[in-house]
């Protein structure tokens, strides 16, 4: 059977080729058809006929897929109308034109019979006429609704139909990873799930190949993926078509981090030479010798990469062996692994685009070249001012070097190529190369080629070539404020093609220094209020042109005093102060296709100030279509084009509705990207500007006060937690950033009222306080100096109760709300899903989310079409979203809160809330035990104690009488903290060893293994071993009440000792127990937590959840054999004090932490008085060293907890 298969593959190659040699394409047909799929008899495409694949085109009561339609061809130019044949093999409709003769002009379009009145006057009777000429060979099909209507009817929109079926794909296994079983999953819509997709087919790959299968009832495969023989993905989904247009090779693992696998379509990157090198140099652009780098040849063992003996500030690696065609080439470098082929007697490794690959013939390169990058200079304020930007829009840029009056030079500067270094690619450096060593150097443009003779931002400073540099570079600054003034352009030297952060550089030229920071940061003291709620925030600072100079706004001075200016001022410089960020932002929406486009700034509609003035020099995304751009972009109007009477109303629809792994996400066209302006990557340089453009504070404490609220909807009063930028007499008001090495980042209350500015005559100061958290009083009311750009986001969990009310004082049920006013975008997710949207920059606006109801109103909404307008009150209902509404009244949930201020006059936030207060916030406090009352707190409970974790809650309802049951204590127990040379063990030679002290700590251990390697895939062979220092295995569980538990955190401190910083990402633990039975993790977010930022050279300590360490792993935590510690990348570490931490949340709940009908009420309800809390269960932290608990704070402890479970009264029930 097998023989006879082969015959007939034989056979039905041969006569696939002599239809390619006909001139006859094969659709819907595979060579190896009966191997794979059956799905339509073969059917082949007619070079001298025109076909219509009516698929899809069903969407009124013209039926275009019936066989007995009538469907006509319309041609241009042409008298004669053609009516289509029906082929029943393929579904097509079709025309001989083998007569027929196709020239310049003949369009053509379709039509559902030859009625006119009824083709004008139904929708979807015809095609729109096509931009393309006619031709003969093409299927042609429906691409949707045409964007314009005819007759004002919809009718479909045309495209060239093409088949993929019969193509052949390769996978290649760059990772030589020996993956079996892998096939190739075929989809039509991109959809793999069988049970909702239209059809799927996995096929089984030969020899790496495998041939798209033929299309489905006139429909062809558009999508494939490859899975393992677990039917498990391996890569993403790509579209067949580019893929075939890139070659057709998919190489799986070309490139690969910490969390994923990258493969890319290529044509065949093996060279057909034989490679004939000895040494592989790399280029110096793109590594530094300063650069931790390793390379693997083949199978061999990975080895660092040391700089050459002989070529300058250059890498090398002499090849030791036999290399062939076949050999892959791995380069680890900042924990992402390249792979590559040799190529023939090339012998320079570089990048090419996001890999790396071998490309062209090391050279040494001239000492005394400079650069200059115009990244940011560039961009013409055209429009606004006189152009200055450099270089000019029609000159190059020229440079001026000199020593002395008499020793000089000038010349051009070359513009580079494209380069890229896998991550960033620049495409606006320039190049000067000297032909000697200059002290200094001055870069200018100008239409005659003369330096200009007076100040201008056409050219720089005089400026002091540094000799500290590799390949010295000058980042020129963007032109705010040096083209208003006018100035000479400053900016600074750095490494060429690294990352723009002016940030705290020292500025060459006689410019403004900048100062150590952006935006001042104040120190402060966070001091914790008991009648406030503390919620962690990120905060997100986007940076304005003059702010990515390194200057700090507060500083700006160009006609800070707007009265000055006249009665038509030209603002464009407080209008549009975010050129470089919106310029940024439009290349991510360009490259990713986004459907909306937001951007920084007031895009100004009216006369005076016009944004259309410098709207062709910043040339953003989106702004084609004007009524569009302006609508998402500026409040007052609408999606027609006309002004509303207000600027109070919402845009809907700016972002995607689903989160990703807790990211904001837009929408493109079929998918989803992480939104730049909440993705730190994007903010941070990986940004078309290669710019870092603007900062991301993390863990910032927000706090909320209680209020309480009342409604004409029940009798009483309900509590809120409250924030109101608005409210000057709050306890929370005015909050400003600060900082403090204790408590790191949080926004603190002030009486530094800072306020907005507005464009009323006389550009008065808004009348109540604004939200400006990173301003002053000393810039309240002055647009030029007030932070307009920046976004917070929010994460709180929650629970509801039963029926999603609280009651008010009344005994009245008052529904669970969360509340929104203010002005930018707010999107309020629910476990993910997006709830409430108040997207768009506009004036105040209101948003409630009604949990009893299920619903979400928002005040006042754009509509989303052509005819404008807006619609109050606008109502979103989530009743039906099981993601939330699953387990609704009992489960936990996340509220996560998007907030942007895009500027400009005022920043208004107001944000409350009325959760049940069963939510826990959990403390960690260093306490003094001197001075505890012994009878209440015995000795034995604190011994060795530093930490003392406590949970607060702040309950609103009590359930009656609870007694509580016997008292025990939890304690931390320590696994090992002194490291004897029996209690450690090494593997392959690697370091892990006892040390006596390291920098404050004794008794510790260090580990170093010498080679990195991303992945783990070694890591049996890197890993440093710990035995419990007691006994030979250790019980890491516990008995609370008549339940076992296990203890919930594994803590442990490392002291990070290298020049970057650590991340926890490459860090792993892993447990075994006494049988052998084996538990590990990566220490990412969601596994572990430190209790700072991680930073290097200092001690830090680790809180890894068991749980997630363990994950399913069936390992018995009552018999630990060993901890074990690696990291992916060879640095030296220092560790210390592991031990087993419990729950601050004991399994048989009766003390200071429990759900509201579990708190004993130790008796007080019926003495009517506070009584003592006996037989509560709680637990602690401890370790080595000793400490003590001050009697003050178990005073203050003990009293907030009985407070807090005794704080109201009432004649027919308890209070807790």
């Amino acid at each position: 059977m097998r023989v006879m298969r082969k015959i007939l593959k034989r056979k039905v190659c041969i006569v696939m080729a002599l239809l390619v040699i006909l001139g006859i394409a094969v659709y819907g047909v595979s060579a190896f058809a009966e191997e794979q799929t059956a799905t339509t008899t073969p059917f082949t495409i007619n070079k001298d006929y025109i076909y219509l694949n009516p698929t899809g085109m069903k969407l009124s009561d013209a039926d275009w897929t019936n066989k007995n339609a009538e469907i006509w061809l319309n041609v241009t130019k042409w008298d004669e109308k053609h009516k289509g044949t029906y082929d029943s093999n393929s579904g097509y409709w079709y025309w001989d034109a083998t007569n027929w003769e196709i020239k310049d002009g003949n369009t053509y379009f379709f039509t559902y019979g030859t009625d006119w009145g009824v083709i004008n006057s139904k929708p979807y009777y015809r095609t729109e006429v096509s931009s393309d000429i006619l031709a003969k060979g093409k299927v042609y099909a429906q691409n949707g609704p045409a964007s314009t209507k005819i007759e004002d009817q919809d009718v479909y929109a045309l495209k060239e139909y093409t088949s993929n079926a019969g193509q052949s794909l390769t996978f290649v296994d760059m990772k030589a990873s020996n993956l079996s079983g892998v096939q190739a999953q075929f989809s039509l819509d991109g959809n793999y799930d069988a049970s909702t997709s239209e059809h799927v087919t996995a096929l089984q790959l030969s020899d790496g190949k495998v041939t798209v299968p033929n299309d489905v009832n006139g429909k062809a495969y558009q999508y494939v993926r490859f899975i393992d023989a677990q039917n498990n993905a391996i890569t993403d989904s790509f579209d067949i078509s580019t893929a075939i247009s890139k070659g057709g090779i998919l190489y799986y693992g070309i490139r690969q981090d910490s969390s994923k696998t990258y493969s890319e379509w290529s044509q065949e990157k093996k060279s057909e030479t034989t490679p004939n090198v000895t040494k592989l140099y790399f280029n110096n652009l793109s590594f530094r010798t300063s650069d931790d780098i390793t390379i693997q040849i083949g199978s061999g063992e990975p080895v660092k990469v040391v700089p050459d003996d002989t070529a300058t500030n250059t890498l090398s690696y002499n090849i030791s062996g036999t290399i062939d065609k076949d050999t892959i080439i791995s380069i680890t470098k900042n924990g992402v692994t390249y792979r590559f082929y040799p190529n023939g007697t090339d012998n320079l490794i570089t990048y090419s685009g996001s890999n790396i690959c071998i490309k062209g013939t090391y050279q040494a390169s001239s000492l005394n070249t400079v650069y200059f990058d115009a990244t940011l200079s560039k961009l013409s304020y055209a429009g606004d001012v006189t152009n200055n930007s450099l270089p000019l829009k029609d000159a190059g840029i020229r440079y001026h070097a000199w020593n002395n009056e008499n020793d000089f030079k000038d010349g051009d500067l070359k513009k580079l190529e494209d380069f890229s270094d896998g991550t960033h690619t620049w495409s606006d450096v320039y190049q000067a190369a000297l032909d000697k060593k200059y002290s200094y150097i001055l870069f200018y443009s100008s239409t005659d080629g003369t330096i200009p003779s007076t100040p201008t931002a056409n050219k720089t400073y005089d400026l002091t070539i540094p000799a500290d540099l590799t390949n010295p570079c000058f980042y020129a600054d963007t032109s705010d404020d040096s083209i208003y003034k006018p100035t000479n352009r400053s900016g600074y030297w750095g490494e060429l093609y690294t990352v723009r952060n002016a940030e705290g550089k020292t500025k060459d030229g006689g410019s403004t220094a900048t100062s150590d920071t952006i935006v001042d940061i104040p120190q402060g003291t966070l001091t914790r209020n008991s009648s406030m709620l503390y919620v962690n925030t990120t905060l997100y600072d986007y940076y304005s042109d003059y702010e990515l100079n390194g200057y700090n706004r507060d500083a700006y001075s160009y006609k800070t005093d707007l009265n000055s200016l006249g009665n038509n001022p030209i603002l464009h410089y407080i209008y549009q102060p975010f050129r470089q960020l919106d310029q940024a932002l439009s290349s991510y929406y360009d490259k990713n296709n986004a459907s909306s486009s937001i951007y920084w700034g007031n895009f100004q509609n009216y006369k005076g100030s016009h944004y259309s003035d410098i709207k062709a020099s910043l040339n953003l995304y989106g702004s084609g279509d004007w009524n569009k751009f302006i609508y998402e972009n500026n409040s007052m109007w609408g999606r027609n084009g006309y002004e509303l009477s207000n600027g109070n109303s919402a845009v809907q629809g700016l972002v995607a509705d689903t989160l990703s792994n807790n990211n904001l996400m837009i929408k493109t066209s079929g998918k989803t990207v992480a939104a730049p302006y909440f993705n730190e990557d994007f903010l941070t340089g990986n940004n078309s500007k290669n710019t870092v453009l603007g900062k991301v504070y993390k863990d910032v404490t927000f706090p909320f006060v209680k209020k309480p609220v009342t409604s004409t909807s029940y009798k009483g009063s309900v509590d809120y937690w409250y924030f109101d930028s608005a409210d000057n007499n709050a306890s929370n008001k005015n909050l400003q950033l600060q900082q403090s090495v204790k408590d790191g980042y949080f926004l603190n209350p002030s009486d530094q009222a800072v306020k907005g500015q507005t464009a009323s005559p006389g550009y008065p100061a808004t009348n109540d306080n604004n939200y400006f958290p990173f301003n002053t009083n000393a810039q309240s009311g002055n647009a030029t100096m007030l932070n307009y750009g920046f976004g917070q986001k929010f994460d709180l969990k929650f629970k509801l109760t039963s029926d999603g009310t609280v009651k008010t004082t009344d005994n009245e049920d008052a529904p669970i709300e969360f509340n929104f006013s203010g002005d930018d975008d707010v999107w309020v997710f629910i476990d993910g899903k997006l709830v409430l949207d108040v997207g768009g920059g506009h004036g105040k606006v209101n948003g409630t989310i009604n949990f009893k109801d299920k619903k979400a109103t928002v005040s006042s909404v754009k509509n989303d079409a052509t005819g404008g307008g807006v619609t109050p009150s606008k109502v979103n209902s989530f009743a039906s979203d099981e993601t939330i509404t699953k387990d609704y009244f009992t489960k936990e949930h996340t509220l996560t809160m998007f907030y942007m201020e895009r500027g400009l006059w005022e920043s208004n936030m107001s944000i409350s809330f009325n959760f049940p207060d069963e939510n826990e916030f959990q403390v960690e406090k260093n306490v003094d035990t001197a001075g505890v009352n012994k009878d209440i707190f015995p000795d034995t409970l604190f011994d060795n104690t530093s930490v003392f974790p406590f949970t607060i809650q702040n309950q609103a309802t009590h359930f009656g009488i609870k007694k509580a049951t016997a008292g025990q204590s939890i304690k931390t127990e320590v696994f090992n903290d002194t490291f004897e040379s029996n209690k450690v063990q090494n593997v392959s030679g690697n370091t892990f060893e006892k040390v006596n002290n390291w920098v404050g700590q004794t008794n510790v251990v260090h580990w170093l293994a010498q080679l990195d390697n991303v992945g783990g895939s070694y890591k049996k062979r890197r890993w440093g071993s710990i035995l419990p220092a007691g006994s030979d295995s250790f019980n890491a569980t516990y008995t609370a009440g008549s339940a076992t538990d296990h203890y919930k955190y594994l803590q442990f401190k490392f002291y990070y000792d290298y020049k970057d910083n650590p991340s926890t990402q490459f860090m792993y633990i892993g447990l075994e127990d006494s049988d052998g039975k084996q538990a590990g993790n990566y220490l990412t977010n969601d596994v572990a937590t430190a209790n700072s930022s991680l930073t290097n050279k200092k001690w830090i300590t680790v809180n890894v959840e068991i749980d997630k360490l363990i994950g399913s792993s069936q390992i018995d935590l009552s018999k630990i054999r060993y901890i074990r510690f690696n990291y992916d990348y060879s640095r030296d570490f220092y560790l210390d004090d592991f031990k087993f931490i419990p729950s601050s949340e004991v399994t048989n709940p009766t003390g200071f932490v429990t759900k509201q009908y579990e708190i004993a009420d130790y008796g007080s309800v019926e003495s009517g008085t506070l009584m003592y809390p006996e037989n509560a269960v709680y637990t602690i932290s401890s370790d080595k060293s000793s400490t003590r608990i001050s009697w003050v704070m178990m005073a203050y402890l003990y009293w907030q907890m009985v407070r807090l479970q005794h704080s109201q009264t009432s004649s027919d029930e308890a209070v807790t």
